[in-house]
């Protein structure tokens, strides 16, 4: 009988197979428009923009990006062909765009994203074509005047899914967009929950999933799953590094869970400008924090990757060591970056992903808050080609959404026995339901460290925190709205 891990690189191998056969498929009709079978775009899909081909004489189109950053940058172009799934789609995406348009899709790296947009658009000298950077970063760069307001561009059609509608939507300031997240930027979810599904099994107890299903996955029952697997593994009679916890937490979880209760720190208004809402409900900013702050204070249930783990023992990080200590078996619940799968893919047990859990039975959709250090989409105010540009643009999230998409969801949800359907729906919800807050993007009033960013392994009274700094908050949104 075949053991787990050869039938996983088994799997692999048809995954990897079943692509390189779609892509085979395609063929380009005169306009340079991929059609064929299976998941390629199609002439007649109702999502293609179908933008004429026109010839740039081998043009560079280059995306500007910070250089060591994360996940979702390395997929803007595929360094090369190492066999990934993921990579080969994106080479043939790029591939689709140049012959199309006759250019060359690159890729810039710089260590000061801000600095270098700034010396650009001030000198006039502009040697970069989109940006993708950091949405505090590039609220910083709209508060200086530097980027162009999305909305004025009508080759992009925010109607289609290949444009994130949440982002389209709660980024915009007064009727202008100058930042927002699409197809290209595969980093397009916010945080889920991962769980270790032996750990549930062997304690006789549901899985998240089961919850979901009874309308019953709320913080008190993650809780009580947290609580039901502790246990002193080594029998020294006390809860140590070695023993098994319900969570591993990271003592700055506040916002997450907040934002996964529905609970904002801004919102847009009627008028379509942002608004302070986190005391509009003051008793369940509390009852959230309170509950969380109480299951991460408890020594038995929880361990902090930060507070606990100091040392990265041999790893890149602690949370790298914390992370594989997940893949052991130490620990049910970790909170993280959806695209923090990778790292679980050698994983012998069974594990799923599962969003945030909700407030109570009565809130009707489950959050996943857009960390604002996460990549967005911008355009510099100043461009050489404004028609290029677009239709460029354009084209890579259309052909994104049709290839770069699925061979992730393929990759996030790649198995070992058999293919997760309900962890599938929950990265559908999770990318259905992300939230994109104004007010955190432009870090009004320092409000992360202020407010949010709590070390919960220690008491705190979140309203009050809040209430000291709300005229400070206040203020710097005011100052925000007038330079929109």
């Amino acid at each position: 009988m075949l053991n787990k891990r050869l039938l996983s690189l088994i799997l692999a191998l048809i995954i990897m197979l079943s692509c390189l056969l779609a892509l085979a498929s395609c063929g380009k009709d005169e306009e340079g428009t991929i059609t064929g079978e299976t998941d390629c775009p199609k002439a007649d899909d109702d999502e293609n923009p179908n933008i004429p081909a026109k010839d740039y004489g081998g043009y560079e189109f280059k995306f500007l990006t910070k250089e060591g950053s994360s996940y979702n940058t390395r997929y803007i172009v595929a360094s090369e062909e190492t066999g990934e799934v993921l990579s080969h789609y994106v080479t043939e995406r790029n591939k689709a765009v140049e012959e199309k348009y006759n250019v060359k899709i690159k890729q810039v790296k710089v260590d000061d994203v801000v600095a270098k947009v700034r010396s650009s658009v001030l000198s006039g000298v502009i040697e970069y074509d989109a940006i993708l950077a950091a949405g505090r970063e590039l609220a910083t760069m709209n508060i200086e005047g530097l980027l162009l307001d999305l909305n004025t561009v009508e080759r992009f059609d925010f109607t289609k899914s290949y444009w994130d509608k949440n982002a389209c939507d709660q980024l915009e300031i007064d009727g202008k967009l100058y930042f927002t997240n699409c197809a290209m930027n595969i980093h397009s979810y916010g945080y889920g929950m991962f769980f270790n599904e032996k750990l549930l099994s062997d304690n006789g107890l549901k899985t998240p999933h089961e919850y979901m299903a009874e309308n019953n996955w709320t913080i008190d029952t993650w809780t009580m799953l947290a609580k039901s697997v502790s246990k002193d593994l080594d029998d020294d009679k006390k809860m140590t590094a070695a023993d098994r916890y319900g969570m591993l937490s990271d003592h700055t979880y506040a916002s997450l869970m907040s934002y996964a209760s529905g609970i904002r720190l801004t919102a847009k208004n009627d008028e379509g400008k942002p608004e302070i809402t986190l005391l509009d409900d003051q008793t369940k900013l509390s009852t959230v924090f309170s509950k969380v702050n109480e299951l991460f204070m408890d020594k038995n249930v929880c361990i902090c990757n930060r507070c606990d783990h100091k040392e990265a023992h041999g790893y890149s990080s602690t949370f790298a060591y914390t992370r594989y200590l997940f893949t052991q078996d130490y620990y049910l619940f970790h909170i993280d970056d959806v695209t923090a799968v990778k790292h679980f893919m050698d994983m012998d047990s069974e594990y799923g992903i599962a969003p945030l859990p909700k407030y109570d039975a009565a809130q009707e959709s489950y959050y996943s808050m857009y960390e604002p250090y996460y990549n967005l989409f911008a355009l510099p105010v100043l461009i050489v080609d404004a028609e290029r540009t677009y239709s460029i643009i354009e084209d890579m999230n259309y052909y994104s959404s049709k290839m770069v998409t699925p061979a992730l969801v393929d990759t996030l949800l790649q198995r070992k026995s058999s293919r997760d359907d309900d962890s599938e729906e929950s990265l559908k919800i999770l990318r259905d339901n992300t939230v994109y807050d104004v007010g955190l993007c432009y870090e009004i009033g320092n409000v992360r460290s202020a407010v949010f960013n709590l070390n919960l392994c220690e008491k705190v009274d979140v309203v009050r925190q809040y209430q000291k700094s709300q005229r400070t908050i206040k203020m710097a949104l005011d100052a925000v709205i007038e330079k929109n």
